[in-house]
C-alpha cells in the first residue's frame, strides 16, 4: 500500500518522467503492485496474508465481509490511480500537433 501511495505520488505530481521508457516501466510496476494487492480479496487459504490478519484480529466468518468490502474499495481506488498512470502514459494529446481537424502528427 506504501508503494502504491508512492506511485500515486508520481502519478498525480510533476514528478512523472518525460522520458517515453520510463513512464512505461513505472506504468507496468503500479499495475504489478496494484495486481499483487488487489488478488487477495478473493482468497480464503490459511497461507494468505489477509487471511492471516483477519484470524490475527479475530475476524472470522461472515463478520469478513465488512472488512473485504473495504478492501475492495480500496482496490478500486487504487485502480483509478493507475489508470491514471495509464493515461498519462499513453495519452498522446501532449506530444501531437494538429495540423487539421482529422490530421494530426507527432513531433
Amino acid at each position: 500500500m506504501i508503494l502504491l501511495g508512492g506511485f500515486a505520488a508520481l502519478v498525480f505530481t510533476d514528478a512523472w518522467p518525460e522520458n517515453r521508457y520510463g513512464q512505461v516501466a513505472l506504468t507496468v510496476f503500479g499495475t504489478g503492485l496494484w495486481v499483487d494487492f488487489s488478488k487477495d480479496v478473493v482468497a480464503f487459504k490459511k497461507t494468505n496474508d489477509v487471511v492471516k490478519v483477519f484470524d490475527l484480529w479475530c475476524i472470522k466468518g461472515w463478520r469478513q465481509i465488512p472488512a473485504r468490502l473495504l478492501y475492495a474499495g480500496i482496490i478500486v481506488g487504487t485502480g483509478l490511480v493507475v489508470a491514471r498512470g495509464y493515461q498519462r502514459t499513453f495519452d498522446d494529446d501532449a506530444t501531437v500537433t494538429r495540423l487539421a481537424p482529422i490530421y494530426g502528427r507527432a513531433f
